[in-house]
């Protein structure tokens, strides 16, 4: 149980005195624009994982800035026409993993994306994209990779990366 130092209800209600700067929905349409005017490219290539129910295909797409980024797109073997899709992003620390990992959408009967997090994959999931943008400061880890600058911040590379992936599902 988490510990919070409001009543429930007040949380229910409490909005942060902080506004967004002025210039941040620019600043987005402005990324991603940029991002759409790169070819998405992607791949999906089969796999062997001897996954008996499960179609495995090693996915590349092209991320921020022209960066291939990788991940496992996982489709019922047996399937009558469209499925719904899962696009999971890996939290902090993990990567795509294994082909033969996480299964979890993929046997409910739904298309699932993994989504490897670039520069990442060290703790709890094996992670196969690197990233080549490194700006510090950085203490320790990735939330601080060139927050003092929004244009060279990591998680601006991320959230684009993240809108590609959903793409690339899209494309398959």
């Amino acid at each position: 149980m988490p510990f919070i130092d409001m009543p429930v209800a007040e949380l229910r209600t409490y909005r942060a005195a902080t506004d967004a700067p002025p210039d941040l929905s620019t600043f987005w349409d402005q990324t991603l624009s940029e991002a759409a005017a790169i070819p998405l490219d992607p791949s999906f290539e089969p796999v062997q994982a001897r996954l008996g129910t499960l179609d495995a295909y090693d996915v590349t797409f092209t991320g921020y800035g022209g960066q291939r980024v990788r991940g496992w797109l996982r489709v019922p073997a047996r399937r009558d026409g469209p499925l719904p899709c899962v696009v999971q992003y890996i939290g902090y620390g993990g990567g795509r993993g294994l082909a033969h990992e996480n299964l979890l959408w993929g046997a409910a009967g739904y298309v699932h994306l993994v989504m490897d997090t670039r520069g990442q994959g060290s703790q709890s999931t094996a992670g196969d994209t690197g990233d080549p943008v490194f700006s510090g400061p950085a203490h320790p880890g990735f939330m601080t990779r060139g927050i003092l600058d929004p244009t060279e911040y990591y998680y601006r590379r991320l959230y684009v990366d993240a809108v590609r992936a959903i793409d690339a599902a899209r494309a398959n």
